[in-house]
Formats: C-alpha cells, sequence, structure tokens
C-alpha cells in the first residue's frame, strides 16, 4: 500500500488514548493497524456517507444554496438571461465547496468521537476504532468514511449484545419500527408519527446504489475474470 494524496486516515484510538486526528496513510499505519489486530481486534465494519442535505453540519448551507434566496442579494439577478444565470448558480454550488468540505471534516470528528466516548452510542461499549476518509470521482462529493471498531464483547451484557444484532435492518421499513416511534418521539428525536413516514421516504432515496462507469468497468473485467478461471478450470 503506498501513500495516496486522495486517501486521509483517522487514527486508531483506543480508551485512554488522544483525541482523533487526521494523519496520511501510509504503510506505517496499515502496519500499526495490522499489530493492533493481536490486542483490539476489529470486528465491525461500517460504511458513513454525508447526505449534504440532512447532515446538521452542512446541511444549511446546501439548503441556502439550493433554495435560491442567495439571488435576493445578488444585484439584478433576475435581469441576467438564464444562461448567465446558470453561470452564477454553479459559480455559487463551486465556491460553496471549500466552506461545506470544511465543516464535513469538523463535524466528522464530532460524530466519530459521539461513537466512540457517548453511552448513547448504537456500538457501546467501543474499544478502539479506526477511521478512512475515502474520495469518489463525482463533482461536489464529500469524502465518506471506511470504519472498523472493536467492540468490547467480553464486557457487554445479554442486553447489550440483543441491541448490537437489532442493529442490522434487512428492509427499509424496519430501519424504524412501528413500535419503536412513541418512543423517539418521547425523546424529542421525532416531531410527530409523520417524521416516521419521511425517514422511510429518504432511505429509499439514499440507500439504492446507483453503479458509476468505473464500477460497470470493474464488474465486467470481475465477470470475464470469472469466465477465463472457469475455462481454465474445464481444460
Amino acid at each position: 500500500m503506498t501513500v495516496s494524496p486522495n486517501v486521509l486516515s483517522l487514527t486508531t484510538r483506543s480508551k485512554g488514548g488522544p483525541k482523533f486526528g487526521d494523519t496520511i496513510d501510509s504503510k506505517a499505519v496499515v502496519k500499526q493497524l495490522t499489530t493492533s489486530q493481536k490486542y483490539k481486534p476489529m470486528g465491525m465494519f461500517v460504511t458513513y456517507t454525508c447526505n449534504q442535505a440532512k447532515n446538521s453540519g452542512v446541511c444549511i448551507i446546501k439548503n441556502w444554496i439550493d433554495s435560491n434566496d442567495w439571488t435576493k442579494h445578488f444585484p439584478n439577478f433576475n435581469d441576467l438571461s438564464q444562461s448567465e444565470q446558470r453561470k452564477i448558480q454553479r459559480i455559487i454550488t463551486q465556491a460553496a465547496s471549500p466552506l461545506l468540505l470544511h465543516n464535513w471534516m469538523e463535524t466528522r470528528i464530532l460524530f466519530l468521537e459521539y461513537l466512540y466516548d457517548s453511552p448513547t452510542s448504537p456500538y457501546a461499549p467501543v474499544d478502539a476504532i479506526w477511521a478512512r476518509d475515502k474520495y469518489q470521482d463525482l463533482v461536489g462529493n464529500l469524502p465518506y468514511i471506511h470504519l472498523i471498531k472493536c467492540i468490547g464483547e467480553k464486557a457487554m451484557s445479554h442486553k447489550q449484545k440483543a441491541k448490537m444484532d437489532d442493529l442490522i435492518r434487512a428492509s427499509i421499513c424496519n430501519i424504524v419500527r412501528s413500535d419503536k416511534v412513541q418512543h423517539l418521539i418521547d425523546d424529542g428525536i421525532f416531531k410527530s408519527v409523520d417524521n416516521h413516514k419521511d425517514m422511510q421516504k429518504d432511505a429509499g432515496d439514499i440507500s439504492p446504489r446507483i453503479c458509476t462507469e468505473r464500477c460497470k468497468k470493474r464488474l465486467v473485467i470481475m465477470e470475464q475474470l470469472k469466465i477465463s478461471n472457469a475455462e481454465r478450470k474445464a481444460t
């Protein structure tokens, strides 16, 4: 594994260790992570992607741009031609990119600290955590997070283990079960039952994975390898 400018990792953190901090991915980091498995085996892999319209750290910026409220403060915007307006809109979107990135890079640290330290974390108790930023080649995408965790299974109660197993949901309808809605309203997470429907709609919009041309090429290569391997075995 070599150092790559488009890969940034967050250092492994265990109880009593330092705060999370950014570091460039390298062979040394990978070796350290590999060695740590003897003492802190990572048994859970998770991916997190920033939804710019929903994430509390960036949604104010994203939604303000999408609402076009900024056009009210742009001199004579409505007097411009449609092509000129589109150009200005593109410039505003591009100008917001560094701010969106900065806010997400800060927000993700707070999010990871919550997952690691908070007693209300869905993964508690967490012994150690290691995260890595990954970048896609599409314009405007913020880095997503690949994360592995060491869960303190030996210290977990039967109730905690059952809660951990219950995190896996196989359908959109079960992301929040109907019998949990009132509990979320009581906790102030949902304002009303309608929020349950909104969450299911968001899940339907967000969850599907759309393959890029790069992904499709990768799938074609994998199929070709399968065919060649099958032909080799047949001979």
